[in-house]
């Protein structure tokens, strides 16, 4: 979809049918900073792009000229319900649905945008900047009141709360951070037994550290398969099951997500309604976090498991029914996809020249959750509950 501009209300009605009366679609929207006006998208290919954008500026520069009167619309048009002034859109008919064209009723009447739909958009955005500011607080008393370590990236007290799962290896890599002064391994070799024990400890309590490693290290993989597997979970900590969506590891990652989030959540949340875009990202969440789990441990942060269910989910809506107005070029859905399937596809390069043993590296970026939520928000565009709106 395209945006051609915006016209008076009282245009609207003559706009929509000569555009269908040259067979071009469109679908128009009130717009949010001035009710007497609606925005107008072209829901036609690019080859009929340019055709639409002349026509919308002659009508624009004289919308009283006789050429743009069609006295009869090609379907009835009928005026809107009380409750679709409010937002709502009618379901479409089995025919109509059935053939994939929106009713003319649908193409002329203006989809309101409530200031409110955006409430969860705005709170998971904030959530997420708080979370962070917690976290950039903690880490810098963290560096300044603490050893290095050595075994794990150190966490912050928040880190370690959300995370997925909470390995006592971890707590031990902590602990002789934070009880124990040194700079460099040398070092920390030459501490107490006190030292040597939270060593033993770090070192030798297993963990799960994902399917990835068992199959990179295919020698170890009875041993590595076998640790302890959602343990903080089993403890009743049920929160961590979503909570790593709101951690993120630096400001250049949560600036990224978070222009994403507000591209394309606000989007959704307009479209779908309030319950469920947040049974959406709840879902998105669970399912993003579990099987990144299960692929690579539980040291993964991160909101983008959500975005690109988001982005699935638009991008199939946008495809199945272009009447519902995501105005997102396919250019920006191209850029999306190249980076999350191409971080995939050079993630399997390097699990190949690990396998060969030609190089070894770690590639600190969640491909599993990236590919899980695509696939899934493009699955939830084909369930009839996630299509309507409901409050």
């Amino acid at each position: 979809m395209r945006k051609l501009g915006t016209v008076s209300q009282q245009h609207i009605l003559p706009l929509v049918r000569f555009f269908r009366s040259q067979q071009i679609e469109v679908v128009t929207e009130i717009a949010e900073a001035n009710a007497q006006q609606s925005i107008v998208w072209c829901c036609e290919s690019e080859e009929l792009l340019e055709k639409a954008k002349q026509l919308f500026d002659e009508f624009v520069q004289n919308p009283e000229d006789p050429k743009f009167r069609v006295e009869e619309p090609p379907e009835p048009i009928r005026e809107p319900a009380a409750e679709e002034s409010e937002g709502f859109l009618d379901e479409p008919t089995e025919e109509e649905e059935a053939e994939g064209n929106p009713s003319a009723a649908e193409l002329v009447r203006p989809r309101r945008l409530v200031q409110s739909s955006t409430l969860l958009t705005k709170f998971f955005l904030l959530l997420c900047l708080v979370v962070y500011g917690i976290t950039l607080t903690q880490r810098t008393r963290l560096d300044r009141e603490s050893s290095p370590s050595f075994f794990f990236p150190k966490m912050t007290p928040i880190e370690m709360a959300w995370i997925y799962d909470l390995p006592m290896a971890l707590v031990y890599s902590n602990q002789l951070a934070e009880e124990y002064e040194y700079e460099t391994k040398e070092e920390l070799e030459q501490l107490g037994p006190g030292a040597h024990e939270l060593m033993m400890k770090i070192t030798h309590t297993p963990f799960w550290e994902g399917i990835y490693p068992a199959l990179v290290n295919w020698g170890e993989a009875e041993q590595l398969l076998k640790a302890p597997k959602f343990v903080s979970i089993r403890e009743g900590q049920v929160w961590r099951t979503i909570t790593p969506a709101f951690l993120h590891a630096d400001i250049l990652h949560l600036a990224f997500n978070m222009l994403w989030l507000w591209m394309l959540g606000r989007l959704v949340e307009d479209r779908v309604g309030f319950v469920r875009y947040l049974a959406m990202t709840l879902i998105f969440a669970l399912a993003t976090n579990f099987f990144q789990y299960l692929m690579s441990g539980p040291f993964f942060l991160g909101y983008s498991g959500v975005i690109t269910g988001l982005a699935g989910y638009a991008w199939m809506r946008q495809r199945d029914k272009v009447s519902e107005g995501f105005p997102i070029p396919n250019n920006v859905f191209f850029f999306l996809w190249i980076f999350v399937f191409g971080l995939f596809a050079i993630q399997v390069v390097a699990f190949i020249l690990q396998i060969v043993h030609i190089i070894s590296f770690d590639m600190p970026i969640a491909n599993t959750a990236h590919i899980t939520g695509a696939l899934l928000g493009m699955g939830c565009a084909k369930i009839p509950l996630f299509q309507r709106k409901i409050i």
